[in-house]
């Protein structure tokens, strides 16, 4: 006869392996690569001045850098008073021998005296000449003003020493915040 265990069922019998097996929730590791994995350690850096392996070299060229900074006024002067001097040396050699050379053809034609010729001498004579001078004035102004950027000459040699190195600690989550909101667009 039977009894109340053998009509009870038993789970355990008679079923394939297959089935057996623990059915319990399995942890999977997180991906290594997906779409929101960011890498929070890492940190873009940003740079300027020259590197410490050139801070020797810097030092080296002070000398040279020192001298030609203390130069600078004269250089700039004595450059610039040349090109004035050769704006004024350009009239007396290349356009008073064309104005003579103008004058003589007149002159061989009777018609120096004539007022036409005259006041047509005089304008182009005073157009050169205001040419010349406003030439000259602008040269004198340009050498105004670099002179008047010495100071800040020295600033950027200067500064040409420094150096410095400065980290984004923000950029891993501004990017998964844009990711995000692209997300959301």
């Amino acid at each position: 006869m039977a009894t109340v265990s053998d009509t009870l069922y038993d789970p355990n019998k008679n079923l394939p392996d297959t089935l057996l097996q623990s059915t319990a929730p399995t942890t999977t590791p997180a991906p290594t690569g997906g779409a929101f994995n960011f890498p929070m350690d890492k940190f873009p850096r940003s740079y300027s001045g020259l590197g410490p392996e050139y801070q020797g070299m810097l030092t080296s060229l002070l000398p040279q850098i020192k001298s030609a900074y203390e130069q600078y006024p004269e250089t700039v002067k004595g450059g610039y008073n040349q090109a004035i001097s050769d704006a004024g040396s350009s009239f007396k050699n290349t356009l008073q021998p064309q104005l003579q050379q103008i004058l003589n053809n007149l002159a061989s034609r009777n018609m120096i005296n004539s007022s036409v010729a005259g006041n047509t001498m005089a304008g182009a004579a005073r157009g050169v000449a205001q040419d010349i001078t406003g030439t000259q004035a602008g040269l004198g102004l340009a050498r105004e003003q670099a002179l008047a950027q010495y100071p800040q000459l020295l600033t950027n040699l200067l500064s040409q020493g420094q150096y410095s190195e400065s980290t984004n600690e923000l950029a891993p989550y501004q990017s998964a915040l844009g990711f995000l909101q692209s997300l959301m667009a």
